[in-house]
């Protein structure tokens, strides 16, 4: 499934943060300082966005949400906003939203990047 053309496209803008997966598994030991040892797998990146959208835009990415992306549980691919390759994401949760006047609102969410 490809990201919807009727959403704005995922974009870098001052409210973007890009986190990537710790890469180590953290044990704690009865004393002195925890043991750590590298993971087999690669960890998934966590891409934070907050994007201006109107009305009929938060209504489209719902229905991508909740409908074509089966509740957030599908994936889909579309090119990072940073490099601009082609890439496999999943919703870390629903998106939120927050009216910031006439028909506008600022659009919230987080996506994994797939390894």
């Amino acid at each position: 499934m490809a990201w919807p053309g009727t959403v704005p496209a995922l974009n870098v803008t001052d409210r973007y943060t890009e986190s990537p997966g710790d890469a180590s598994y953290h044990t704690e030991t009865d004393a002195g300082p925890g043991k750590e040892r590298p993971r087999p797998d690669k960890p998934n990146t966590r891409l934070t966005f907050s994007q201006l959208y109107n009305t009929t835009q938060v209504d489209d990415l719902l229905t991508y949400y909740f409908t074509t992306l089966n509740n957030g549980s599908a994936t889909f691919v579309e090119n990072h906003p940073r490099t601009g390759v082609s890439s496999t994401f999943k919703f870390a949760g629903p998106p939120t939203f927050q009216h910031v006047g006439q028909q506008k609102y600022t659009a919230a969410f987080v996506l994994e990047l797939l390894p």
